[in-house]
C-alpha cells in the first residue's frame, strides 16, 4: 500500500471518529430549532391587526398581569392583588413565582430595562416556546445517563415529536406555568441522577463527618446541595411541586434499604439525600408566605416536609448503625421504619386530623386517580379512565410508551439482579410509576410523564445496542450492516408513528380561543362603565392597577370600588382586560357565591348571595356558555352552588336517539327560574310559554336504563318510539294535560321557549351585547347587566285588570331589538305599582365621567301601558286602556326620586264600519320576546 493511501485512510478513519465524537451536537441543535419552530409558526394568531396581544386559556392571562406588575416593581413579584375576588382580595400562591420573575427579567432585558406593554406582553407570548426548546437539553443528559449520547438524542426527538401534552402546554400563547414546570423539573432530575451517580463513587459514611474529613465528602454532599437547589427553584417556580419531595423520600427510602439489604451502608445514599432535603428545607422555608396549610402557596407543609423527609433518612442511617452494634439482623431496619411510619402516620391523624385529612387530600389529588366533582369542571384537572388510557397513551406517545415499558422492564431487571450499585435506574422506576399514576389522575400531568417516558426510551436504545455488541465498539469503521439495521429499526419503532401521523403538526396549532368572544366586551367595560373608585361617586381611580399591595387577610375596599360578577373562568380576563374586580376568579375563588347568583330563582335570593350582600357588585357577565343547555360550561354551577342541592340533570336533560347521537338539549323548568336564563335569554323580561301563536311545543322522551363499561347502570333520555320529539298543540290546556298524563315529557324547553310564567326582573338591565355570536340562533356571545334601584311607577286602571308595560329597546352591537315586558294587577281601587329597571330617555346626562355606565342597549321609544281587549258582544267594539311615558335614566339610577305616573285611559282599538268613532287609537303590535 503507498503512503498517499494510508494517510487517506488515516484521514478517514479521524474524520470518522470526530463525528463519533460530536454528532450529537448538530443534531441537537436541529433538534432544538424544530422544536422552536412547530411552536412559534403560528404566533400571528395571537396579535391582532391593532397589535393586540392575545393569549389562550385563563391562567396565561393573570401571569400577563404578574409579570406586568413584576416590571414595574423588579425584582419584587405579586403577593396580593386587591384587583380579583372582591371584596376580599386574592393572595397568590401559583402566580407572582419564579417564573414571572424570569419573564419579566427576559421583559426588561428586551425593552432594555423599560419594555412596553407590547413588549412585555410579547415576551409572555413567546415564553412557552423558549422553555418548551430548552427543555430539550436536561431531557439530552437524562437520556445519556442512561443510554450515551444516542439514548439522549433518542429522548430528545421523542420529545419533540410528542404530541401529547407536553407540546400542547408549550406552544406559543400558551404562557401558563405548565412547561417551566417541565423544564425545571428536568433539570431537579439531572441534579438528582449527577448526585445519586457521585455518591455510589465516592460512598460517603458518616465516619468521614465525625472525623471532619470534609475534603472525602465536599463532592458528594457539593452535588447532594446542587440537587436540593435544583429542587427547590422547581417548587419556586410552582409551589404544588412539593409533592416531588415525596417522590424521592420514596426513592431515597427504597434504595437505601435495599442498599443496606444487600450488604452496603446506608450513608452512601442516605448521607446525601438528608442534605438535599435539608437544603429543600431551607429554601422553602424562606419562601414561606402563609402559616394556613396550603399546596398552593408556601405554607408549613413546604418545609415540614422535606424536614420530615431528612429525618426519616437521619433515621435509617442511625438506625442500620444501632442494628450493627447490636448485632442484629438486617430485616430488622425496614421492618421498624415502616412500623415507625405507620406508628408516626396514626400519632399524626389523632393528634392533628385536620393536618392528617389535608395530606390525604393532597395525596389523593395528585395520586389517587379519581376527582371529586368540583376537579371536573376543570378540564385539566379531570383523570384518564383507566379503559381509555391505552388510547390516551397512544395519542401522545405511539408506540414509544410500548418501548418505554420495556425500558422500564430493563431498568428493573438491572436494578434487581445486579449486586452493584442501581440508584438512577430506581430513581427513573420510581419517577415512571407516579407520574403515570399523576397522570392518570389529572390529565394535565402528562407533560411530565413525557420526560420518564423519553429516558426509558433511552433505557430501552442501550439495551438495545448491547444486544447487537455496538456498546463495546473502539472503530466506527467496524458497524456491520445489520447493526445499522437494527438501530434505525428501533428509532422508526420509536419515532415514526409519531411523525407518520402528523400529530404533532396538527397539534401545535393554536389560536386564543374564546377569549377573542369575550375581548369586545371587556374593553366596552374598560371603557364605558366607572373606574375602580368612581361608581356612584365620580371619582378618579383610587387603586393604582399596578400596586405595589400590602397583604392583608381581607381587604378594605373603599367608597366607589366595585365587584364584577361572572362564572369563575373569567375572572383572570376581567382583572387583565377589563381592569375591573371580579368577584370570582380561575383560582376557583368566589366560585360557590357566583353559582348561587347564577342559579337563583328569585331576584332577592341572588341579591342576598351577591358578596356583600349586594353591595358593591352591580354587575352580572353572562356568555353563551352559561346562559343556554347543552353548551359545554352549562352544568357547572350546579356543581358548586351550596344552597339549593341541584344537579346537572336538575337544569337540563339532555336527549339521544338509538345510536346515542344527541338529538336536543332542553331547560327544565327549574332553569328557567334562574337568574342567568332570565338574564341572558330574556333579559329580564316576562316570558310566557306560549311563543307561536296557535302552536304550543311539547318536548316528548322515554326513559331507559343503560348498562355502562364499568358495569354501572344509569338511565338516560331517548327519542319516543314513535320518532316524535317534538308534538304541537294549539293551546296550552291541551299541551297542559298531554304532560300531565305522560310524566317523561313538558311544556317548551329550548332557548326563548319556557315552560311556564316567567315573571319580570326590576332591578337589572341590560346594558351591553357582544356583536360575537355563539350559534345559528344568533346569540350575543356575552352580555353585560347592570343591577339598578329601578324606576318606581305607580298608576291607575280599571280595577282588578292586568296592566301590560312594554318597552322596545335596540342593541347597537348587532342591529337587533328586544321587548321588555312587565305585568301589574290593579287592586281593587285601580291602583298598581312596578319598578322598571330600563330608562327610555336621558341617557346623555350619565356616563363614566358621573359614576355610572354609558349604556349601550338603549330605548328607541316610551313605555306603553296597556290592559287586555275587551269585546263588547252587543257592539263589536274591541277596548282597551292605554297609556304612554318616559322613564329617566336618573330615575332607574335612583339620582332622581320622582315617581313615574301613568293614568290608563280606555280607548278604542277596533270597531266594525259605522260602530262609532273609530279614531281614537290604533289597535297595538303583538308583542313578541326574542332573544337578541
Amino acid at each position: 500500500m503507498s503512503k498517499r493511501s494510508e494517510r487517506s485512510e488515516s484521514e478517514g478513519v479521524s474524520v470518522l471518529d470526530q463525528f463519533r465524537s460530536y454528532y450529537h451536537v448538530p443534531v441537537l441543535a436541529a433538534l432544538i430549532a424544530f422544536m422552536l419552530w412547530v411552536r412559534a409558526r403560528d404566533w400571528q394568531n395571537f396579535v391582532t391587526e391593532n397589535g393586540t396581544v392575545l393569549f389562550s386559556g385563563n391562567d396565561a392571562w393573570y401571569h400577563y398581569r404578574a409579570v406586568s406588575y413584576t416590571v414595574r416593581n423588579w425584582p419584587s413579584t405579586i403577593y396580593f392583588d386587591p384587583w380579583s375576588y372582591f371584596p376580599y382580595g386574592t393572595e397568590l400562591g401559583q402566580f407572582g413565582t419564579l417564573y414571572d420573575q424570569l419573564v419579566a427579567t427576559a421583559a426588561l432585558v428586551v425593552g432594555l430595562g423599560s419594555p412596553s406593554q407590547h413588549e412585555i406582553a410579547m415576551t409572555l407570548l413567546f415564553t412557552p416556546v423558549v422553555f418548551g426548546a430548552l427543555t430539550a437539553i436536561p431531557m439530552f443528559y437524562i437520556g445519556r445517563h442512561f443510554g450515551g449520547r444516542l439514548g439522549g438524542l433518542v429522548a430528545v426527538t421523542l420529545l419533540a415529536l410528542t404530541p401529547g401534552g407536553f407540546l400542547f402546554r408549550s406552544v406559543v400563547g400558551f404562557s401558563d406555568h405548565h412547561i417551566a414546570e417541565a423544564f425545571f423539573m428536568a433539570v431537579a432530575i439531572v441534579a438528582v441522577l449527577a448526585s445519586v451517580r457521585v455518591a455510589q463513587e465516592e460512598k460517603p459514611v458518616l465516619e468521614l463527618a465525625i472525623a471532619r474529613e470534609f475534603d472525602a465528602l465536599r463532592r458528594p454532599l457539593s452535588y447532594a446541595v446542587l440537587a436540593g437547589v435544583a429542587i427547590s427553584l422547581y417548587t419556586w417556580v410552582w409551589p404544588p411541586g412539593i409533592f416531588v419531595v415525596g417522590i424521592l423520600a420514596v426513592f431515597y427510602g427504597v434504595g437505601t434499604l435495599v442498599g443496606y439489604m444487600r450488604g452496603r451502608s446506608p450513608d452512601f445514599l442516605g448521607l446525601p439525600a438528608i442534605v438535599t432535603f435539608l437544603t429543600v428545607f431551607l429554601l422553602t422555608l424562606v419562601q414561606l408566605d402563609t402559616m394556613e396549610l396550603s399546596a398552593t402557596s408556601f405554607s408549613p407543609i413546604h418545609p415540614l416536609l422535606a424536614l420530615v423527609a431528612a429525618l426519616g433518612m437521619g433515621t435509617i442511617v442511625l438506625g442500620a448503625r444501632a442494628l450493627e452494634e447490636r448485632d442484629l439482623p438486617e430485616t430488622y431496619l425496614p421492618a421498624g421504619i415502616v412500623g415507625a411510619g405507620l406508628l408516626l402516620t396514626a400519632v399524626v391523624a389523632v393528634a392533628t386530623p385536620d393536618v392528617f385529612a389535608f395530606i390525604v387530600r393532597q395525596v389523593t389529588r395528585v395520586f389517587g386517580l379519581s376527582a371529586n366533582q368540583r376537579a371536573l369542571t376543570v378540564a385539566e384537572a379531570t383523570p384518564v379512565p383507566l379503559r381509555n388510557a391505552g388510547t390516551f397513551l397512544f395519542q401522545s406517545y405511539g408506540l414509544a410508551y410500548l418501548t418505554a415499558l420495556i425500558g422500564f422492564g430493563v431498568a428493573l431487571y438491572r436494578y434487581v439482579t445486579h449486586d452493584d450499585q442501581q440508584g438512577e435506574a430506581l430513581f427513573l422506576i420510581v419517577l415512571m410509576v407516579f407520574l403515570t399514576l399523576a397522570t392518570f389522575t389529572q390529565r394535565r400531568f402528562d407533560y411530565y410523564l413525557a420526560l420518564p417516558v423519553a429516558a426509558l426510551n433511552a433505557v430501552f436504545v442501550s439495551w438495545v445496542v448491547t444486544l447487537v455488541d455496538l456498546d463495546d465498539l473502539d472503530d466506527v469503521t467496524d458497524i456491520a450492516g445489520y447493526q445499522v439495521m437494527a438501530i434505525a429499526a428501533v428509532f422508526l419503532l420509536i419515532t415514526a408513528p409519531l411523525a407518520a401521523s402528523g400529530a404533532v403538526m396538527q397539534n401545535s396549532r393554536s389560536g386564543p380561543g374564546s377569549v377573542q368572544q369575550w375581548d369586545s366586551t371587556l374593553h366596552w367595560m374598560n371603557e364605558s362603565t366607572p373606574a375602580l373608585g368612581a361608581y356612584d361617586t365620580g371619582d378618579e381611580q383610587s387603586m393604582d392597577y399596578y400596586g405595589p399591595f400590602q397583604k392583608t387577610e381581607d381587604y378594605e375596599y373603599q367608597s366607589g370600588e366595585y365587584g364584577t360578577l361572572a362564572w369563575w373562568d373569567y375572572g383572570h380576563w376581567i382583572t387583565t382586560i377589563g381592569h375591573r374586580v371580579p368577584t370570582a376568579n380561575p383560582f376557583q375563588q368566589g366560585a360557590r357565591d357566583a353559582a348561587d347568583v347564577l342559579l337563583a330563582p328569585s331576584e332577592q335570593q341572588a341579591f342576598e348571595n351577591l358578596p356583600n350582600e349586594g353591595a358593591g357588585t352591580p354587575y352580572v357577565i353572562i356568555d353563551y356558555q352559561l346562559g343556554v343547555a347543552g353548551t359545554r360550561k352549562f352544568s357547572a354551577p350546579a356543581t358548586w352552588e351550596q344552597d339549593y342541592n341541584l344537579s346537572s340533570g336538575d337544569i337540563s336533560r339532555t336527549i339521544y336517539n338509538e345510536e346515542f347521537q344527541r338529538q336536543a338539549t332542553l331547560h327544565t323548568p327549574r332553569s328557567y327560574q334562574s337568574l342567568r336564563v332570565r338574564l341572558y335569554q330574556f333579559h329580564g323580561s316576562a316570558a310566557s310559554p306560549q311563543q307561536v301563536p296557535g302552536s304550543v311545543f311539547v318536548f316528548d322522551w322515554r326513559e331507559q336504563p343503560v348498562e355502562l363499561r364499568d358495569g354501572s347502570t344509569r338511565t338516560f333520555s331517548f327519542v319516543p318510539e314513535d320518532g316524535q320529539l317534538i308534538k304541537r298543540f294549539p293551546n296550552m290546556t291541551a299541551a297542559r294535560e298531554y304532560t300531565r298524563q305522560d310524566p317523561s315529557s313538558q311544556v317548551g324547553g329550548f332557548p326563548g321557549f319556557p315552560t311556564e310564567e316567567i315573571p319580570a326582573l326590576q332591578h337589572y338591565r341590560l346594558v351591553y351585547a357582544s356583536p360575537e355570536t355563539g350559534n345559528q340562533q344568533g346569540y350575543s356571545w356575552t352580555k353585560v347587566f347592570e343591577r339598578v334601584e329601578g324606576a318606581e311607577v305607580q298608576g291607575t286602571a280599571p280595577a282588578g285588570q292586568n296592566v301590560t308595560a312594554t318597552v322596545e329597546m335596540r342593541i347597537p352591537t348587532t342591529n337587533t331589538t328586544f321587548t321588555y315586558v312587565q305585568r301589574a294587577t290593579a287592586n281593587e281601587n285601580g291602583e298598581f305599582t312596578m319598578t322598571l329597571p330600563y330608562s327610555t330617555t336621558g341617557y346623555e346626562n350619565f356616563g363614566p365621567e358621573n359614576g355610572h355606565t354609558n349604556v349601550s342597549v338603549r330605548a328607541t321609544g316610551p313605555y306603553r301601558f296597556t290592559t287586555p281587549q275587551e269585546t263588547n258582544e252587543s257592539t263589536l267594539i274591541t277596548t282597551q286602556a292605554v297609556a304612554t311615558a318616559n322613564v329617566t335614566e336618573a330615575q332607574v339610577l335612583g339620582e332622581d326620586d320622582t315617581v313615574v305616573t301613568v293614568d290608563l285611559q280606555e280607548q278604542v282599538t277596533d270597531a266594525p264600519e259605522g260602530a262609532g268613532n273609530t279614531t281614537a287609537s290604533v289597535a297595538p303590535e303583538p308583542v313578541a320576546i326574542r332573544a337578541d
